[in-house]
């Protein structure tokens, strides 16, 4: 049974404003932060606010690195770090060993008490204790960073973890119990900035950044992508800072590592464990919210524990994967395939063809095969039966040898005739496997003998969002349209998935990869076998998937698309695209030199009489 608190340690200092009462000593009322924020105090953003109220400088000046060097007087409260010079006859505590024996005297076993694991928990107790009085100063200053405050978390943390045994998220990560990849909520602690020296112009440039992140128990170094690190640079993200984050990779390491093992070492640069985050998975949390796993009931952000991302306005390009997003589809394109010759990507390019364009590529190469594989076969059958006779018996030799092989093998005992009867059965089939071998051997020597297409589908899809009706129809008209679109190409799309991207169909996507760059404005997703494809349920409504931005497809005649794109061309925005129906007039074909490969035009008109020409990319 848990022992009861010494009598010394009894703080029962109680916090008094309008009538509400709030106990610091445990099983007293908990009080979130943001009922203290609205109830007792705002939050106090500026020092000199801080130091008005009478906090001392040493707690302004306590950070995670240097918090388990503070130390306090006789009274309990916030002296000096150690190792500052001070009188010869100053007294204070605040050492392991001090915290050791107050724990012992709380009701702790000695033996389950590590001097690694004090002094770890004092660490991140007393940075929450500094920062909490250094925000709210009119009514904590001078009594939450104490050593009494300290002791009492301290014997809450040994009740919950070692006599409970409750970890905390980032020991249950580390001990590779639970997926990184699973929602959680985390605070920046510490950023390091590693910097490395150009040789050429012997100028200073940033390299990398590394962040440590806490769940307030224990620390993690954590690897940013260039998005994040531009969010740190311009100040967005800074210590302090709390984080949502989801689809994290651990890596560094195979087998599960504890915290609290002496190679587990934050400080040392080469240490290889990191937790890589990327700014899709990522968010920015108020400050009052609680850290460690995100729960996912009444979440919004959530959804099938996975982060949310609400519109494609939001998706940030070269910022890793979507965990989870809802799109409609507003156009599906013909299935292509892309050829992945070795010779023909590196002549022109990515090779991109139609479903029948590949069909009869695909048989001209199958023809083309076939010769190669007759022109090689009886070569290598040949040769094949040359190196299998040569592995014969020797009996079976001379037979071949003799004038009368049925008369040789007639004045052979029983147990030679048995012997050759064996190696013919066996002869056949050692041909036939060294002759496929041998063909297969020279198709793989021979270049262009082996082909492969991927196929796949491209769609144009919007953000599934109710915008509701606009008050400012002319301010709405200012947001370009293609910042709420995107193209998404499928890979190796197999035919449910197309049957799935039916105009017009709210479609429910995970782990969506976004490219780095845009295309003609367009923001570019694509998926793979690693992404999960499902379908809504229930869909939306048409009024729902106009105020989607969904536009039923419309074909116009050819003039008046032609004047659509030219009033496009004389603005920014982004060109749309625009169905048409015409008669092909003529193709012609342009040879363009030097390995240009060819250009194909079209000539096409209507009803309107208007001529126009295409030409393909």
């Amino acid at each position: 049974s848990t022992q009861p608190f010494p009598k010394e340690l009894q703080y029962e200092e109680r916090i008094v404003k309008a009538g509400r009462r709030f106990n610091f000593v445990p099983g007293g009322k908990k009080v979130s932060l943001m009922q203290f924020s609205l109830f007792i105090e705002p939050m106090k953003i500026e020092v000199k606010h801080a130091l008005l109220e009478g906090v001392r400088k040493v707690t302004l000046e306590v950070t995670p690195e240097v918090s388990t060097r503070l130390r306090f007087d006789t009274n309990g409260l916030p002296l000096l770090f150690f190792g500052q010079v001070v009188d010869k006859n100053a007294y204070f505590i605040g050492s392991v060993k001090d915290y050791r024996s107050s724990l012992v005297e709380c009701g702790c076993s000695d033996a389950k008490l590590v001097d690694g694991w004090i002094s770890n928990h004092c660490r991140w107790i007393i940075w929450k204790l500094a920062s909490m009085e250094r925000r709210f100063p009119a009514t904590l200053s001078g009594k939450y960073l104490t050593y009494k405050h300290v002791i009492l978390q301290l014997k809450s943390r040994y009740d919950k973890e070692i006599r409970g045994s409750s970890r905390p998220a980032l020991r249950k990560i580390l001990n590779r119990d639970v997926a990184a990849s699973i929602p959680m909520i985390l605070c920046v602690s510490n950023i390091i900035k590693k910097r490395s020296r150009s040789k050429r112009d012997n100028q200073e440039m940033s390299d990398e950044i590394v962040v440590h992140l806490t769940d307030g128990w224990y620390v993690i170094p954590a690897l940013v992508d260039s998005v994040l690190q531009q969010f740190i640079r311009r100040g967005k993200i800074c210590v302090g800072s709390k984080l949502l984050v989801c689809n994290a990779v651990l890596e560094g390491v195979d087998d599960g590592i504890d915290p609290m093992d002496r190679a587990y070492s934050c400080a040392v640069r080469s240490f290889s464990l990191k937790l890589k985050l990327t700014a899709n998975s990522t968010r920015l949390c108020k400050w009052t919210a609680k850290l460690g796993f995100v729960e996912r009931k009444s979440n919004v952000w959530l959804q099938d524990g996975l982060l949310v991302t609400r519109s494609l306005r939001h998706v940030i390009p070269g910022g890793g994967s979507i965990p989870i997003i809802d799109l409609i589809v507003c156009k599906r394109y013909p299935i292509l395939y892309l050829e992945e010759s070795s010779s023909t990507v590196s002549e022109r390019g990515p090779h991109f063809m139609t479903e029948s364009q590949n069909a009869h590529c695909q048989k001209e190469f199958e023809l083309m095969r076939q010769k190669c594989i007759d022109k090689a076969s009886e070569a290598a059958q040949l040769k094949s039966i040359k190196e299998v006779d040569e592995m014969g018996p020797t009996e079976w030799k001379r037979m071949l040898s003799a004038v009368s092989p049925p008369d040789y093998y007639e004045k052979l005992t029983s147990f030679q005739r048995k012997e050759i009867d064996t190696w013919e059965e066996r002869r056949g089939s050692m041909i036939q496997e060294r002759t496929r071998k041998e063909i297969t051997n020279t198709l793989e020597d021979e270049d262009g003998l082996s082909r492969k297409s991927k196929r796949l589908l491209r769609v144009y899809v919007c953000s599934y969002s109710n915008h509701g009706p606009a008050k400012d129809r002319n301010a709405y008209k200012t947001i370009p349209a293609h910042h709420g679109h995107a193209l998404l190409t499928i890979w190796d799309v197999s035919d449910n998935q197309v049957d799935l991207f039916q105009e017009g169909t709210a479609v429910r996507l995970k782990n969506l990869g976004v490219k780095s760059k845009r295309c003609d404005g367009m923001l570019q997703l694509h998926a793979n076998a690693r992404a999960m494809m499902e379908k809504i349920t229930p869909q939306p409504s048409k009024e729902f998937l106009r105020l989607s931005g969904f536009k039923k497809r419309k074909y116009n005649n050819l003039l008046w698309a032609q004047l659509l794109s030219k009033q496009m061309e004389k603005s920014c925005l982004h060109c749309p695209e625009h169905d048409c129906i015409g008669y092909l007039l003529k193709v012609s074909t342009l040879i363009i030199g030097d390995g240009g490969g060819k250009r194909v035009y079209l000539y096409l008109t209507d009803e309107s009489g208007f001529l126009i020409r295409e030409h393909d990319c």
